[in-house]
């Protein structure tokens, strides 16, 4: 009796509990600014005055860069260009084409990882 006593009292608390909750599943969406994210990548002037760019992850070909840097006797300059190569992963390209950079000024470059497929709706 005692037992029968403690099962219906275990199923009703489980159905209490339980119960509102099955069939309400959370669909869960990636955050939209992980999808359009910032990403900085390495950058500097070599010797030669000239743009190079690296990046912990292998980069394809064509993706389109951001960067900043100074120009030798001259002001900021800022431009988009794609990667005239793939980068290897930790390693850095020489972007050839461009004007002479200050050597002592920093630069900044950086690309916008962008979904592969459209987020849910």
């Amino acid at each position: 009796m005692v037992r029968k006593a403690i099962r219906t009292v275990a199923f009703v608390l489980f159905a209490v509990l339980v119960a509102p909750f099955a069939g309400h599943a959370k669909v869960i969406k990636p955050p939209t600014a992980a999808l359009n994210q910032k990403t900085f990548l390495t950058c500097g002037i070599d010797n030669y005055h000239m743009l190079n760019v690296g990046s912990a992850h292998a980069m394809r070909k064509g993706t389109q860069i951001y960067f900043t840097a100074k120009l030798e006797n001259a002001g900021t300059y800022a431009r988009t260009l794609p990667l005239p190569r793939d980068i290897p992963a930790h390693l850095s390209v020489t972007i050839t084409g461009l004007p002479l950079f200050d050597i002592k000024a920093g630069c900044k470059a950086w690309w916008f990882r962008r979904p592969l497929l459209a987020p849910p709706r």
